[in-house]
Parts: structure tokens; C-alpha cells; sequence
């Protein structure tokens, strides 16, 4: 049996959904993605800690970037950490998500730690936007 190249579960401590990348993705394995995020509630989406492993850090082909530019808009989170990707892997997804208008709700972390304190940080910026 192949080992899975992707892993998510919600952390309910954190209240965050958390997601680990283990390979590089194919086509097949997006779509695979994609259809375990719809498991989760959009609340439970709201906040995503992601860490993307050294074997899952090879630029996508241009058919991975077609299916997950088109699965995107899936996920409905309000901000994501990410942490653990290379630069030129931050790079290439800054550019793509401050193209689709999300550059300011995902941001890239060297370590899980300060990835998680961005996400509280943004929890508690949301609750104190919402007393206003």
C-alpha cells in the first residue's frame, strides 16, 4: 500500500484545521485534497496551520496549477499559516495568491510556533473587529 502523501485533521485545541503535505502532488492527488477539505464544516476551515515537507517542495506542473487555482475557491478559510516551505515555494504562492486577491490572508513561517502565534494573533484581531 502507497503512503499517503497529504494529511488533515482538525485541531480542536487551537480551533484551527490543520494540514501536513508529505510528497510532491500530481493532478490526482488535488483532487484527492480537495475532496477531503469539503469534509471539514467552513467553520472548521476558517483557520488553517499547513506545513508543506521537504519531499512535497518541487514546483507544480502547469496542470497541478490549473486544477488548484480551479479548487481554491473551495476551501473557505479566512487565513492560512503556512510553514516549512522554501523560498522560491513562498515566492511562486505569494505571487499566485496576491493574484487572487489573498496575499493578505496567507503568510509563510519557518517554524510550526510562530505559525500557530500568527493564527491567535488573527483569532484575536477578528474578536476584537467584532465588539466594535
Amino acid at each position: 500500500m502507497a503512503s499517503p502523501k497529504f494529511k488533515h485533521w482538525y485541531d480542536e485545541k487551537e480551533g484551527v484545521l490543520r494540514g501536513e503535505i508529505y510528497e510532491r502532488f500530481n493532478a490526482e492527488t488535488l483532487e484527492e485534497i480537495s475532496a477531503d477539505l469539503s469534509k471539514y464544516t467552513p467553520e472548521q476551515q476558517k483557520y488553517i496551520v499547513g506545513h508543506i515537507l521537504d519531499d512535497a517542495q518541487q514546483m507544480p506542473g502547469k496542470e497541478e496549477r490549473r486544477i488548484g487555482k480551479e479548487k481554491a475557491g473551495l476551501v473557505r478559510f479566512k487565513k492560512a499559516a503556512i510553514w516549512g516551505a522554501k523560498p522560491v515555494i513562498r515566492m511562486v504562492a505569494s505571487i499566485v495568491l496576491t493574484a487572487q486577491g489573498r496575499g493578505k490572508d496567507v503568510k509563510f513561517f519557518v517554524s510550526e510556533e510562530e505559525a500557530i502565534a500568527w493564527i491567535r494573533e488573527q483569532k484575536e484581531l477578528e474578536k476584537k473587529t467584532a465588539l466594535k
